[in-house]
């Protein structure tokens, strides 16, 4: 499990409190190709998914991360936050 350990503003968002929060986890197990497949069409076509329900957009930057989810705004850079709601 990676976690990351911070402002929730420097994760997904889903995170409701600082300190770790989980991003992503891994085995070391066999993959089959079918599943891959089968798992992105369900995140990018399933209306109980969040990428469809939602528009998503992140970046690292040099000292932060910034995220667009819907239309809100958030960005951290060192201890500075910043983060507003797209209106029209």
């Amino acid at each position: 499990m990676l976690l990351r350990d911070g402002d929730p503003m420097t994760t997904d968002g889903r995170g409701a409190s600082g300190g770790f929060q989980p991003q992503y986890s891994f085995t070391i197990a066999e993959v089959f190709d079918a599943d891959l497949l089968l798992g992105n069409h369900w995140t990018s076509t399933a209306p109980a998914s969040r990428f469809t329900q939602t528009a998503i957009a992140s970046i690292v930057l040099p000292n932060g991360f910034a995220s667009l989810m819907g239309r809100t705004y958030r960005r951290r850079s060192g201890t500075d936050t910043a983060a507003g709601e797209i209106t029209d």
